[in-house]
């Protein structure tokens, strides 16, 4: 499949969580590429994300610690703040307090804010705006990009 979406100029990506894994064997060997989107590694029998790299892959980092921001705070995860982004927020830092040095990180193509709709109820569109318009400046700060 990862070769028909390339062939149709589709650029693949992945969630880390259901691939190269410790504790099942793939069937069909991952296509080297897709971009990993890595997220998590709650599960022991998740690859770490130097795994990842060593098997030659390229990654964008979605670290579910720091940078999630989950509608009515399920699954555990509480909303992102501009102060715990200043105290804990890394560029090189991925879910689960792993670290890339600056030469693995050459394999990692960006950094991904995510936002996701577990309640949709939980607040409205006004009060998650005003959240992220406190956020998102520090968010650049760290993971860079420009103003526009």
């Amino acid at each position: 499949m990862t070769e028909h979406l390339q062939k149709k100029g589709k650029q693949v990506r992945i969630w880390n969580d259901g691939f190269l894994r410790k504790d099942l064997q793939s069937l069909v060997p991952l296509n080297k590429n897709v971009e990993v989107c890595y997220w998590t590694n709650w599960d022991k029998g998740m690859a770490e994300v130097k795994e990842w790299l060593t098997k030659g892959y390229t990654l964008i980092n979605f670290c579910d610690n720091d940078l999630y921001y989950v509608l009515g705070e399920e699954a555990g995860y509480s909303y992102p703040t501009a102060e715990k982004l200043e105290r804990e927020g890394k560029i090189q830092k991925f879910s689960g307090q792993q670290y890339l040095n600056q030469e693995e990180m050459k394999a990692v193509r960006g950094t991904y804010f995510s936002i996701w709709a577990d309640n949709a109820a939980a607040k409205s569109v006004s009060e998650i705006l005003d959240d992220l318009s406190k956020v998102l400046p520090e968010f650049m700060k760290i993971y860079g990009g420009n103003d526009e």
